[in-house]
C-alpha cells in the first residue's frame, strides 16, 4: 500500500512539473514575441475555434473521452512507477 501511495505521489508531482514546465515556456514565448504576436494569434484562434456556433453533444463526447484518455495515461504512469518502486525495495532487502 505504501509504494501505491507513493508512487501516486510521485506521479502527480512529475506531471504538475511538466505542465508548470510547458506553461512557462508558452509564456516565455508569448513574452519574447511581444503582445502584437500574442494578440495576432488569439485572435486566429478566436477566428477558427469560438466564432461559430458548437454543439453540446460533441462537447460531451469529446470531453469524456478527453478525461478516460487522461485518466488512463495517469493510472499507466501509476502502475509503472509503482513497479519500479517495488522492484527498488525488493533489491534493497534483497541486498541486507
Amino acid at each position: 500500500m505504501k509504494a501505491k501511495v507513493l508512487s501516486r505521489t510521485l506521479v502527480v508531482l512529475i506531471l504538475g512539473m511538466a505542465l508548470a514546465l510547458g506553461r512557462h515556456q508558452l509564456t516565455e514565448r508569448y513574452r519574447a514575441e511581444g503582445r502584437e504576436a500574442f494578440v495576432a494569434e488569439q485572435s486566429q484562434r478566436w477566428d477558427q475555434f469560438y466564432s461559430h456556433p458548437h454543439h453540446l453533444a460533441i462537447g460531451i463526447v469529446v470531453g469524456i473521452s478527453a478525461t478516460v484518455f487522461v485518466f488512463g495515461v495517469y493510472e499507466l504512469l501509476v502502475a509503472a512507477a509503482s513497479r519500479l518502486l517495488k522492484g527498488l525495495s525488493s533489491d534493497d532487502n534483497r541486498s541486507k
